[in-house]
């Protein structure tokens, strides 16, 4: 375990997850076309894939752990922002007279971020083989 904070790898990874965050959430922020969203995804493997090859002494085990904490270090930012952005079409919804159905209910939201969680784990473990 210590070879994984020794090698400061872990802190490098969680800087290219803050700024791989801050485009996804920018992405969702000024873009309206849903595939656009793709773009930055890529960009964070891409980015947790060359990173994680320079650091050839760690297993698979702390790349996965690695390439896991990169893509939720980059979804937290993504999730705020759509949140507050679907807070904001809901209130506009408000002013204009129409009744917008309510937020998701908690059903609904495990469902999807199980589904969103198991689609990470597999990404993250690809990424982890590629870069060993």
């Amino acid at each position: 375990m210590s070879e994984f904070f020794l090698t400061q790898a872990l802190p490098r990874i969680i800087v290219v997850g803050v700024f791989f965050g801050a485009a996804l959430a920018l992405t969702a922020t000024y873009s309206r076309r849903g595939p656009t969203i793709l773009l930055p995804y890529a960009g964070l493997a891409f980015a947790v894939v060359l990173l994680l090859t320079r650091y050839s002494v760690l297993s698979y085990g702390y790349r996965l752990v690695g390439a896991l904490a990169a893509f939720l270090v980059a979804t937290i930012p993504l999730y705020v922002a759509v949140g507050v952005l679907a807070a904001r079409a809901r209130a506009q919804l408000r002013h204009e007279g129409r009744v917008p159905v309510e937020g998701m209910s908690r059903v609904s939201r495990a469902w999807r971020l199980s589904l969103v969680s198991i689609l990470a784990a597999i990404l993250c473990a690809g990424i982890a083989f590629v870069a060993a």
